[in-house]
């Protein structure tokens, strides 16, 4: 089992917060995506395609997704962020199955 936590800066320019698990033969067992922005930025999330801003799962400061073995299916794909400003602070947790 491999973890991964930690604080992402997402921009406005779409970017991969975590990778497609998929195409490098692992498997995503839980991750959780909280918007740790303290300036009041909008981070918007999408999984399998680039994030567009307000366009898929809107998280304000404080808010989180969460996907874990007892929400089944976990997406494998990629996952994607992108701001409303610049500067936003993902915190992002991962478990992975190697």
């Amino acid at each position: 089992m491999r973890y991964l936590n930690e604080l992402q800066t997402i921009g406005t320019s779409a970017t991969n917060c975590l990778p497609d698990r998929q195409s490098l033969n692992q498997k995503r067992t839980c991750f959780i995506l909280t918007n740790s922005s303290t300036g009041g930025q909008v981070i918007t999330i999408s999984i399998d395609k680039e994030a567009t801003n307000k366009a898929g799962i809107v998280l304000y400061a404080g808010g989180s997704i969460e996907r874990t073995q007892n929400i089944i299916p976990i997406p494998q794909q990629k996952i994607s962020a992108i701001s409303d400003v610049a500067g936003a602070k993902l915190s992002v947790y991962e478990e992975v199955l190697e």
